[in-house]
Order: C-alpha cells, then structure tokens, then sequence
C-alpha cells in the first residue's frame, strides 16, 4: 500500500469536512491530481467496486461516514479530536494575546507614553505581501489602487494607544485590510472604544477584544453593538459609492484620522476604478419601504434587486451579495425585513430561493458571492399563430433579398469578467501598462483551481489549444478578455506589455 498517498488522502478528507464538500466534487479533484480514480484505490489495494463508506471502514477505521452525500467525522474518530484540542489550545493562546494587548494599553495609559510613530520601511514588506490578496474582515478581494477596497495597513491596536509596527507571529499587530473595514473599525473604536478619564482618553478592553477577535477569530461571538455600529459605517459608506481619491496609507494624519478621503469633485473622483455611475446613487439609507405590507415590501425589493443586477450587466460587471445591505436598509434594516416576512433565521441565500424561486442564482468565487438574474422568455400558453396558418397578402412589389437581422452582440461569459477582475486588481494605477508574467500566473492559476479544472480545460474555456508555450497561453488568455498585450524579456525577466487603454471591446462580440 502506498502510505504517502493514503496519508494524502486522509488530509483531503478532513478538508473536504471542514469545508462542507460535496463527496463526489471532492473526490473528484482527489482523483484529478492522482492520475485517475483507478489509480488512487489501486495503489490503495483496494477494490474499486467496494462503496466509498467500505474503502474509508478499511483505510480509516471508524474515522469517517458518509450521509447524503456529505462527509463528516465519527464521534469517535482521533483526528476530529485532534482537531478539537488543536483549536482549543488556539483560543487558549489568543485568549493570552488579548489580555497581553489590554495590559500593554494600560500600561501605555499609565505612563503617559506618546503615540508609537508608524515605522513605513519595516511595514513595506506586509504591503507588498497583501496585494491581491482577500480582506481579513469582509473578505473581498484587496485592489492595490486607491478605493473602497484598496490596500491600507491595519493596525489592529491603534497606534495611539501604542500599538506596535509589527506583524509576525501567530496573531499580527498589523495586517492588510481593506479601506472600507479599516474605516468602519476606526468609526467603532471613536464611537464606543474610549473612556474618558480626565482630560486624556482610554481604549477600552472591550475594543480591544472587539478588534483582535474580528481579525484571528471567525467564529466567536463579538460584541452585539460594536457589530453593529461597524456593519452600519461599513454599509452606509459601500452603499454611497464615496468617491476615495488619495488617501494615507500609513495614517500619519493628526488626531484620529488614520485614512481620510478629500473633499473632491465626486466627477473627477472617478477613475479606472470606478468608472461608471452606480446604479445606488440615486438610492439614499433612508428607510422608505419601512411601513409597506409584507406582500409590497417583497415586490420593491425583487424590483431594486432586478435593476441593480441590469445596471451591473450593462457596464460588465458582476452584482455581489454585499449590495443588498443597501436595499435591506431602504426596507428598515434586515431584522425588520425578515421579521415581516417571516424569516428570521435563513440566509439571504435561502431568502432569495424562497420568495423568487428560479429567478436568481448565488454564486460564490473564493470569498465574494455574486447574484445573478436568470433570463426567461416569456410564451403564450397557446400558440394559434403556430396551429393556424394565416395566408398573408400577395403583394405586387418586387422581392427584396432577405435581409438578416441584427443581433445585438453578446455579453461576456463569467470567466472572461473574473478575468478582468482579477487582472485589472494588479495594477498599480490606471496608466500602468506592464505587469509581470510571474503575478498574472498567479490569478489566473487561482481562478482555475477556483472553478476546479485542470489548465487545459480551463484554457479551452477562451479557445486557447493546450500545444502552446505556457506563456503564450497566459497571453492568449488575456486577449481573449480582452486585453491587448504581448510578453517582452528584460536581462531573462518575462513582463506582459499592455495597450492603453483596457477597452475590452475585442472579446466575445459574436
């Protein structure tokens, strides 16, 4: 028996139960990377014919089970234990940490020591490292432009109250976070983080844990109202497309404003990052549908939704979950909303499938999800055109050559948009024209195992044959989306050259 692969597949297991996975899409990609599926349970002497529960009983004894096509572990099983203990003494030791950061901002406080001085140069490094990568606390995607979900530097304890420039360690003072969250976390600690004390001002404990935990601790309980105060900025600020032009990335700035956005022409605000007008500027936070009758309330919300999704189609983008915090807040807010129809407790996934079945689809690419509308075309119930033949007219004019219609042209498939996406996220700024042909693997790498395929069948998607260079495949992949670039060698680097500006007028128009 091949104990490296059966070592393998254990820990593929595990995943596959940590992240609630379909039994044949996990095996699938189990055996993907194996060869094939043959081979796996050959080198595991083991006879294909037996059901996947016998296979696991003779690998694993007792360990795992399987129920409605999901895997999950036994109770008795030694390595859910592990598991266990492993995350237990995890808590344990982030526990040590937050008390550790109280007591260093105490200390602080007592001492009347001055604000610690952001150290740039030691921090470059963790922004270098963050780009491209997902927030730690909404999750999205970080660009490395300027925007609501550009790249800034957290600091997770303010540097006010002597937070450290510092981001080793299992549990980093400073991470890369989005602009959107760090000035959502900045708005709690100046709403409900201070204690006054005389005429000089305290971080409160409870902040504090607020903080670190939102960051290193997905699954713990926060503070209800600190929550709160941070989902109301965050959606207020995402729902007003605010306009974020330059901003300080290190927050050098006086007093408590660590990332500030300028008073500008909110025209002039808009740049290759937010080229378009948004389809919410029109909508304010006020809670206008409040008082309707359940029955009302659903049909303004199907509406809005409908419109938001055709704006986002108009202008080639995709229309993510986080926009309708925008129409639950017109609705009262999303308690009041899913108490009036009756749904306190599902996911606005379930909600959606619930009240407007068949009509939209949830889509989740790494941590975004995405809505989209699904297109039905309306038919009579009886077509009499069909059944009786109606004589048309003789006419005595000359016949014309048939002319052919028009199509309008099509809208770009889903993996072209994440292509563009994803590509347009590594730019520095909007006249930058050359990106490196090792950071463009990268996405495109991610957003094939994404989607679960190998590269060639990834690549086939765009009609790109497998028999070409690795490099020219990278290229022909983002010709097909759009772009129009080249690669150039510099002293043996590889770059991809792009034409200005990125149009997207040359993909998928048939």
């Amino acid at each position: 028996m091949n104990e490296v692969l059966k070592s393998q597949l254990r820990t593929h297991l595990s995943e596959m139960v940590l992240q609630a996975m379909q039994v044949n899409h996990g095996m699938k990609l189990f055996y993907r990377a194996h060869a094939s599926k043959e081979n796996v349970w050959g080198q595991l002497n083991l006879n294909p014919s037996l059901t996947f529960q016998a296979k696991l009983e003779r690998l694993f004894p007792n360990q795992f089970r399987v129920e409605a096509g999901l895997l999950s572990f036994t109770e008795q099983s030694n390595h859910e234990k592990a598991l266990r203990e492993q995350e237990r003494a995890r808590k344990h030791r982030l526990e040590l940490h937050i008390v550790e950061s109280q007591n260093q901002a105490r200390l602080h406080f007592k001492n009347h020591r001055s604000p610690t001085v952001r150290n740039q140069p030691l921090l470059l490094p963790l922004r270098r490292k963050s780009r491209g990568k997902n927030c730690p606390t909404c999750g999205v995607k970080m660009s490395s432009r300027k925007g609501l979900f550009g790249l800034t530097i957290e600091h997770i304890v303010p540097v006010r109250f002597g937070g450290k420039n510092a981001y080793d360690g299992e549990f980093p003072q400073c991470v890369g976070m989005c602009w959107l969250c760090n000035q959502s976390r900045n708005e709690v600690v100046r709403d409900l983080g201070i204690e006054a004390k005389g005429k000089r001002k305290k971080i409160s404990d409870q902040v504090i844990r607020f903080l670190i935990s939102q960051v290193h601790d997905k699954h713990t309980e926060l503070n209800d109202s600190m929550l709160e105060r941070f989902d109301q900025h965050y959606q207020l600020l995402a729902s007003q497309e605010t306009p974020v032009g330059e901003y300080d990335l290190w927050g050098d700035g006086e007093g408590w404003v660590e990332y500030t956005v300028p008073a500008v022409d909110e025209q002039a605000a808009r740049t290759h990052d937010n080229p378009e007008p948004a389809f919410f500027e029109h909508l304010d936070m006020e809670p206008v549908h409040r008082d309707l009758e359940p029955e009302e309330a659903i049909r303004r919300f199907e509406d809005e939704l409908k419109q938001g999704i055709a704006h986002q189609n108009r202008v080639e983008r995709l229309y993510t979950m986080k926009r309708v915090g925008t129409l639950l807040a017109r609705q009262g807010g999303e308690p009041l909303f899913r108490d009036k129809i009756g749904m306190p407790n599902e996911s606005l996934e379930d909600i959606l499938y619930t009240l407007f079945p068949q009509q939209f689809i949830v889509q989740t690419k790494g941590r975004v999800r995405y809505i989209h509308a699904l297109q039905r075309e309306r038919k009579p119930f009886y077509d009499f055109e069909r059944e009786i033949a109606v004589p048309k007219p003789e006419s005595k004019l000359p016949l014309k050559q048939e002319e052919k219609p028009i199509s309008a042209p099509l809208p770009p498939p889903l993996h072209v948009l994440y292509v563009r996406d994803s590509v347009g996220a590594l730019f520095e700024h909007q006249n930058q024209s050359r990106l490196s042909l090792e950071s463009i693997e990268g996405v495109l790498d991610q957003l094939r195992r994404d989607d679960g395929e190998d590269w060639e069948s990834y690549t086939a998607a765009f009609e790109i044959g497998g028999t070409l260079p690795f490099a020219e495949q990278l290229v022909g992949v983002l010709n097909a989306s759009g772009f129009t670039c080249h690669t150039v060698n510099e002293n043996g680097t590889f770059f991809v050259q792009f034409s200005l500006p990125h149009s997207f007028t040359a993909s998928h128009d048939t």
